[in-house]
């Protein structure tokens, strides 16, 4: 009876064994490779090629973090899980990090759903070989400020954003709110503007992330390029073109180094290199078309512990504030631009470093300027600027206004033998000024 009742089971369990398994719908728990297809008919989606997911919203909501997510076809904007809750436009809502790339890399799919990444803590976001081209939304790819920890990577992708995507016109292509290490390369982003767009509009958006690196990537149509609002901050090998004048009437630029850096204090590094601007037809004015390659923000107090700019730099102000970085690490303003400080704005250079202005290159000072300035180029102090606290190397060509030599210098009769200007200097000195007491060379 035992041998019976053994032989039995065997065949009931080859016979369980035999039928086939039904399709496991559920969340995945283990990262794997996913497909979607929003082309495919069949009633099993379990995300494998042959049964792939029907939406990319279904393998958002499925695939466990760390997948792969395949694209074998265009994402339509109706793929959506946000409900008209986010900017009211096409979205979807990404709660765990995932790769997103196409199936086939030589012909990238094209998305109209904008990709949000919110509450993601852990692992690296990266999209990849994918062509975006979205409307009615804020812009392409955004992380809220929720994401800690995590890193972005943006590659090989291609980006084009109306400017009529959301009320005041304002598009921003990536826009990262959040703690995270983010690296922008290889890819083209633009911007086809609608002369009724006002909001600034910027191709990239970082504000609290940790550490940026933007590389290789081309830029067409933008007013303003970046607006970075980070610790560590790399941008080189990218080109700029067609560049446009900013509808709210600020000049236009590549980078806004902006306030609250994270990492205040001597931490924040600046690398801007071998940036291609090409201004074609009218997109620019004649007054904007010197186009300045970093602006500082008007609330920028930070210190920099390394700050390299091969391009036009600006220190923004208004009536009520202005920048006021100081920089505890060398500078050098290459020749053929300009570095200058605004009304109200105050450049410090601290005891420890030295501005370099070289050949051929030129300091305008509006405002303030404290600390050592050497090289060979020039500084032009104009009507109203404040350079008492600056010292001049003797290879320094200065054209300072006479006012500023009569309050600044001379103050009236007295006689100063201080070496404020360099040698082999033209210095004019008002009739009102009294006299002066020349030093060797002057």
């Amino acid at each position: 009876k035992l041998l019976a009742a053994i032989a039995v089971l065997a065949v009931a369990f080859a016979v369980f064994a035999a039928i086939p398994a039904v399709a496991d719908d559920s969340d995945a728990t283990e990262p794997a490779t996913v497909y979607v297809n929003h082309a495919y008919t069949g009633d099993k989606t379990d995300g494998n090629k042959e049964t792939p997911y029907k939406t990319l919203k279904d393998a958002a909501s499925k695939a466990a973090a760390g997948s792969t997510i395949i694209l074998m076809d265009n994402v339509p904007d109706t793929d959506r899980n946000n409900n008209g809750d986010f900017n009211n436009g096409p979205t979807i809502k990404f709660d765990k990090a995932f790769t997103i790339t196409s199936l086939d890399k030589e012909n990238p799919v094209t998305v109209a759903t904008e990709f949000c990444f919110s509450n993601v803590t852990t692992g690296t976001i990266t999209v990849e070989y994918v062509n975006f081209n979205v409307s009615n939304v804020s812009g392409a790819i955004h992380m809220s400020n929720d994401n800690n920890g995590v890193k972005v990577i943006i590659d090989h992708c291609t980006i084009a954003c109306p400017s009529g995507n959301i009320q005041n016109g304002g598009v921003v292509a990536v826009q990262i709110q959040a703690p995270a290490e983010v690296t922008v390369e290889y890819c083209t982003f633009t911007y086809n503007r609608d002369d009724s767009a006002s909001h600034p509009t910027y191709a990239l958006n970082f504000d609290k992330a940790t550490k940026v690196t933007i590389d290789h990537n081309t830029f067409t149509g933008y007013p303003r390029v970046v607006r970075a609002n980070v610790s560590d901050f790399t941008f080189t090998d990218n080109e700029i073109n067609d560049m446009i004048n900013n509808t709210t009437g600020k000049n236009s630029y590549v980078m806004q180094l902006a306030d609250g850096w994270t990492g205040s204090g001597a931490n924040a590094k600046v690398t801007i290199t071998d940036v291609k601007v090409n201004v074609s037809g009218n997109t620019l004015d004649e007054a904007s078309k010197k186009v300045d390659y970093a602006v500082f923000h008007e609330n920028t107090k930070t210190n920099y512990a390394a700050f390299s700019v091969d391009g036009n730099v600006k220190l923004v102000s208004s009536e009520e504030k202005g920048a006021a970085p100081t920089f505890d690490c060398d500078v050098t303003v290459p020749a053929g631009t300009t570095f200058t400080i605004s009304d109200k704005a105050t450049m410090t250079i601290s005891e420890k470093a030295t501005m370099t202005i070289s050949e051929k290159a030129t300091m305008t000072v509006e405002g303030t300027v404290v600390g050592q300035i050497g090289g060979t180029g020039k500084v032009i102090a104009e009507a109203g600027s404040n350079i008492s606290g600056a010292t001049f190397d003797a290879g320094v060509q200065t054209e300072i206004d006479p006012s500023l030599m009569s309050d600044m210098v001379v103050g009236g009769d007295s006689v100063t033998e201080k070496t404020t200007f360099g040698n082999n200097q033209v210095v004019t000195v008002s009739k009102e000024a009294g006299y002066w007491n020349l030093v060797a060379g002057a």
